[in-house]
């Protein structure tokens, strides 16, 4: 899969969480804000991994999440669209050694008419999300959106680079239309008094940062079940430090327990860095 400098930015792009934690200043973050940020990298590492070396993968996102700190006051300040986050992306792509003088080839796709090459980064792209999609829609047809995705925007855009620096609420505007023309969610029966989803919200009374008990208990729940696993690995206060990373982190970016399964690449990515943090802990 070929890169060019312009994707970069979308591809390195951080989608970090709303919330900001403790009193952290650029430069010296906190150690909750530095996980924030791994976090989120570590959600795209699937797309790191089709264009770099996996051993290339930790160094980048380590780098990335070290100049964020260095020059922005806490994960909810990183400005995702500004030429800064253009060139600290360039700069760590460099450090690990991938080429990012590459020129850009020029594309002979036009609205309507999508060269071979534009279709496969489409499809390529569109596949980073197909477990996500096969939580959502029955897997079977997965396949059958991403045709009618890549249909609009072959037909709206002249090539896949505008598709994506149009950002993700007109694509995912494409995708809400192709599920809905294609009939891929089925309609509860009292869609009159619930005309949004049938499937459990968890509890109301949650929020991001805030979840209530009963929230707590049953991640505690899931945690207790995992235990014995870990500790056989990793030991008892390598678990607990983990445990207590995975506390703080899922309460802080999910809304409640349920909504932990909307999101698999987040959790993933707080298990795995919450892991590391364990086994580098004193």
């Amino acid at each position: 899969m070929k890169i060019s400098s312009q994707q970069l930015l979308v591809l390195i792009a951080i989608f970090c969480t709303s919330v900001c934690f403790g009193q952290s200043t650029k430069g010296n973050w906190t150690t909750e804000d530095k996980f924030t940020a791994i976090a989120d990298l570590n959600a795209q590492r699937a797309v790191f991994e089709s264009f770099l070396d996996s051993t290339q993968v930790d160094p980048l996102i380590q780098c990335i999440a070290d100049e964020l700190e260095q020059t922005f006051e806490n994960p909810g300040e990183v400005d995702t669209a500004s030429d800064t986050i253009q060139a600290i992306s360039l700069k760590c792509l460099s450090a690990v050694g991938f080429d990012t003088t590459r020129t850009k080839e020029v594309s002979t796709s036009v609205k309507g008419n999508w060269s071979k090459q534009e279709k496969e980064a489409a499809r390529e792209t569109l596949e980073i999300i197909r477990g996500t999609m096969n939580g959502i829609i029955d897997s079977a047809d997965v396949d059958l959106l991403f045709d009618c995705i890549l249909d609009k925007m072959e037909s709206k855009y002249t090539n896949f680079e505008e598709a994506q620096t149009k950002g993700e609420n007109e694509i995912s505007a494409i995708t809400i239309d192709c599920i809905s023309e294609n009939g891929l969610m089925e309609e509860p029966e009292d869609s009159a008094n619930e005309p949004f989803s049938t499937k459990p919200k968890g509890d109301p009374s949650s929020s991001a940062g805030s979840w209530s008990e009963t929230d707590k208990e049953l991640l505690e729940n899931q945690l207790e079940e995992l235990r014995p696993k870990f500790e056989s690995s990793m030991g008892k206060e390598k678990t607990d430090v983990m445990f207590e990373c995975i506390r703080f982190n899922f309460e802080h970016a999910f809304e409640n327990f349920a909504d932990i399964d909307n999101h698999p690449e987040i959790y993933k990515g707080i298990l795995d860095e919450c892991k590391q943090y364990a086994t580098n802990s004193k």
